[in-house]
């Protein structure tokens, strides 16, 4: 009879945690998705963000950190989106008038998904398009005219190949074998450097220079290829690396 009752008693507690431990486990999801993006991050909830607990690049982590500590405060971070955006949003004001037609969106998790517009290149226009997250045509800017050379047309096409969101909110595109451009939100060619090697990619550093591939001026069978396959230049136009 004593055995009975345990196993009863025993069935109880085991039905009462394993319903406890359920009802915890739905009610964190929901508690989860009223947290801003920093609170989802902060897993020991100390206030910051270190390198290991942010979901994102390590280069948006660094620009963040602007007293270096190695860590990212909620108020770094907020100025850090509201010096990036900010200019953004009066973009996306003003009513578009181009016409590019607005996207089609297969999958959008808000809460997963890291806030901001998307931008980026498309070859079959030659075009630098900039976006919202739902899909919405904000910005667009055709490609600067460059003089392309032959070998690069053959391979290029000399269509953009690449574009990079900077800090001031211009744009750093390069044009496979004419140059790399920086335009501002108006689409005029603020900074260039002319390069008819240059092919697929380039990037801004944070001491101001710019870095870029020249993949494709040479053919594959003169290798070990004499011209540079990537160059720094200064915001002079000089290279200071290759």
């Amino acid at each position: 009879m004593t055995r009975i009752v345990f196993g009863k008693t025993l069935c109880f507690v085991i039905i009462w945690y394993l319903l406890v431990v359920t009802m915890t486990l739905y009610a964190q999801p929901q508690h989860h998705r009223g947290r801003s993006p920093f609170d989802q991050m902060d897993r020991n909830s100390d206030g910051k963000l270190s390198k290991k607990e942010f979901k994102g690049p390590n280069r948006v982590f660094t620009d963040m950190d602007t007293d270096n500590d190695g860590n990212v405060s909620k108020q770094e971070m907020q100025t850090f989106h509201q010096k990036r955006h900010g200019k953004k949003q009066d973009i996306d004001k003003k009513k578009y008038q181009g016409p590019y037609p607005d996207l089609i969106i297969k999958k959008y998790d808000k809460n997963k998904t890291w806030p901001g517009n998307v931008i980026f290149v498309d070859k079959n226009r030659n075009c630098i398009i900039e976006t919202s997250l739902d899909g919405k045509v904000v910005w667009e800017c055709a490609a600067p005219k460059a003089e392309v050379s032959g070998t690069m047309r053959r391979s290029c096409g000399a269509r953009l190949t690449d574009v990079e969101l900077l800090p001031n909110n211009n744009v750093l595109v390069l044009s496979g074998g004419g140059g790399v451009y920086e335009l501002n939100r108006e689409c005029k060619v603020v900074w260039s450097y002319q390069n008819r090697n240059v092919s697929h990619d380039a990037d801004r550093l944070k001491n101001g220079n710019t870095i870029m591939a020249c993949v494709g001026a040479e053919k594959a069978s003169e290798f070990p290829y004499k011209d540079p396959q990537a160059i720094e230049v200064n915001p002079k136009g000089e290279i200071v690396w290759a």
